[in-house]
């Protein structure tokens, strides 16, 4: 049986005006994890968030699976694929392709850092890359 949980997220946009969010996203994930014997895990999520185009606010859904490869108790590394679509928009569907590091700094708090691709027609021009943190109640 996977372990799951309800995780809040803010993704704040910063860097090249053409390639950027203009506000804040807010999204919501429900989340799944399977534990194997270590050092591997599996973890999946289903989305949703909210994205402003500078115009209107906009709603978009994801699902993501990641494999995990715990490198020593504090340190894992993680590959993952994504796929995206937007709620009653005309977005084009996305998938992409990230990889990244995670350190944990106690039982409740760790951080990230990733980078990624987009793959296929739709996303094949994108690339990015991130750092973020979690928090566990």
């Amino acid at each position: 049986v996977p372990g799951g949980g309800v995780l809040l997220g803010l993704t704040l946009p910063f860097g090249s005006t053409e390639t950027k969010a203009v506000h804040a996203q807010p999204e919501i994930k429900i989340s799944a994890s399977w534990r194997t014997p270590r050092p591997f895990s599996i973890y999946s999520k289903l989305g949703v968030g909210a994205v402003f185009d500078g115009s209107e606010w906009g709603e978009h859904v994801w699902a993501s699976t990641a494999v995990w490869y715990t490198v020593n108790d504090k340190i894992s590394v993680f590959g993952e694929g994504i796929s995206t679509r937007s709620v009653g928009g005309t977005a084009t569907p996305s998938s992409y392709l990230d990889t990244g590091i995670t350190y944990l700094f106690t039982d409740r708090f760790q951080v990230d850092l990733r980078v990624g691709r987009g793959v296929g027609v739709e996303a094949i021009n994108d690339r990015f890359w991130g750092a973020g943190f979690a928090l566990r109640f």
